[in-house]
């Protein structure tokens, strides 16, 4: 044998062991315990979601409701802001900038309040996924 067979790789079909039988139906019994698992879960999620929008009523329509008007406010916020920004880049930077700055932060504390109130009202006991 060369050194340069010696160097060689092994290929991935020699390096890899035949699976049995038993290799197979554990992988499958696996997977089916897997499976019934997830169903389980989704299935227990879905149900507590269902109880929890019972147990709200409106009051999770309510919630989203002032959290959309929220959203439309923060959105012309960022909108100015953006108008603000391409003012003071326009008009070379100067003093503007440090208004720009003060208003980013703003911008930033208004969002992390929103996202607050969100969760919140989820640990709450408010109604699983927001849409």
């Amino acid at each position: 044998m060369t050194a340069q067979q010696n160097e060689m790789p092994i290929s991935p079909e020699e390096d890899v062991l035949p699976m049995t039988a038993d290799d197979w139906a554990s992988m499958d019994e696996a997977q089916r315990q897997w499976e019934a698992e997830t169903h389980r879960r989704c299935e227990e999620q879905r149900r507590e979601a269902e109880q929890r929008r019972k147990e709200w009523g409106d009051g999770w329509n309510e919630w989203r409701a002032q959290q959309r008007e929220k959203d439309e406010e923060i959105e012309k916020w960022r909108r100015r802001n953006d108008e603000l920004w391409t003012k003071t880049i326009s008009a070379g930077g100067s003093s503007s900038s440090n208004n720009k700055r003060s208003d980013a932060a703003q911008y930033t504390w208004d969002w992390a309040k929103l996202e607050n109130q969100e969760k919140t009202f989820l640990e709450a006991g408010g109604c699983g996924k927001i849409k």
